[in-house]
């Protein structure tokens, strides 16, 4: 089980990073800053299949967690972990990063380590993106909360 709790925050951090562009006619937003606010997990599919209700039965802490990208390019990590009774979350520790954007690409960087994703932007509200994850691409759809 530790490993599926492991599994859902890289996905995350990686999942919430890049942007595919899109015209510049965007009734002036700034492609940059499409990704700021907050964001949780609303979906996971590996080869084409949703696995966030299994997930949601074995780890379904780190899918509760809230992730805050502010337009100081900064990222804010409000973590869930397991209470007393495995499927009682409880709030975790916060954790701090930094984003950027280089091209069409984002970085997250957290405690030193960087990583990059490619996502795309179904509209304001939602995003997906395809990371890789011991070997497996899966598919992280992300909502704004």
């Amino acid at each position: 089980m530790k490993n599926l709790k492991l599994l859902v925050l890289p996905l995350l951090i990686f999942g919430a990073l890049l942007s595919s562009c899109s015209s510049d006619d965007d009734k002036g937003v700034d492609e940059e800053y499409q990704i700021v606010g907050t964001w949780k997990v609303s979906d996971i599919k590996q080869n084409g299949l949703s696995i966030y209700a299994m997930l949601q039965m074995v780890a379904p802490c780190p899918l509760e967690n809230i992730y805050i990208f502010a337009s100081d390019h900064s990222i804010k990590i409000e973590t869930f972990e397991e209470g007393i009774v495995s499927q009682n979350c409880v709030e975790g520790e916060v954790q701090f990063g930094t984003w950027s954007k280089e091209g069409s690409t984002y970085s997250a960087s957290f405690l030193g380590e960087t990583t990059q994703s490619e996502v795309t932007f179904i509209n304001n509200n939602n995003f997906t993106a395809n990371v890789e994850f011991e070997g497996e691409e899966v598919e992280v759809k992300m909502t704004r909360h």
